[in-house]
């Protein structure tokens, strides 16, 4: 799926993608060739930890 939104963004003129992914799935991006470029946690209203912006 990954590789298809590649591919379709590439034709619309997108040279880059960023994406914001949970610490679960980090393993999967890594595999499909993503790089960790930051790591930014914030509360969600539950308390719990999840990626974000501050």
């Amino acid at each position: 799926m990954l590789a298809l939104c590649e591919q379709s963004a590439r034709p619309a003129g997108f040279a880059r993608a960023q994406l914001i992914a949970t610490r679960a799935g980090e393993p999967l991006y890594l595999a499909c060739g993503c790089a960790v470029a930051e790591r930014i946690d914030r509360m969600a209203a539950v308390g719990m930890a999840v990626p974000g912006p501050s």
